[in-house]
Order: C-alpha cells, then structure tokens, then sequence
C-alpha cells in the first residue's frame, strides 16, 4: 500500500514524465556497459545480500515470526 501511494505521490511531483520503452533504444548498450552502471549493481548486491542473509538469520533466532520482523523493520530504518 504504502508502494502505491509514493507512485501516486510521484505522479503529482513530477512534472515532465520519462519515456518508458520495452525494447532497447540505441545508445543503451553504451548505459549498461558505464561505470556508473556498474557502481549501481554494487549497491543493489549488498542489498540483496543483506535481504538474503536473513533467511539464514531465522535458525538462530528463537522465535524468528516475532523477531525477524522487527529485526528487519529496524535495519531497514537504520539504513534508510
């Protein structure tokens, strides 16, 4: 829900909208092979990794419905 309500939020704050295309325009290839592209999935690996490792987390808690939860709740804000 809250998902949601930040794209319509999005909707409202933006005034020029961004093209969408589901086939590759010319000049992706060389967005995708940039540095700058390649610094970005560093930051979406450590994220995944951090998601990930919590699933490994849950055998060593307890009682991971209660915890993990509010584990992931606190990490999420922390880094945020």
């Amino acid at each position: 829900m809250l998902v949601i309500g930040f794209s319509i939020a999005a909707l409202y704050a933006v005034d020029n909208y961004q093209l969408i295309r589901f086939t590759p325009a010319p000049g992706d290839i060389e967005l995708i092979t940039s540095g700058s592209f390649a610094v970005a999935l560093i930051y979406v690996g450590c994220a995944y990794s951090g998601w990930n490792a919590a699933t490994y987390l849950t055998g060593e808690l307890e009682n991971p419905a209660k915890t993990l939860p509010l584990v992931l709740a606190v990490g999420t804000g922390v880094v945020m």
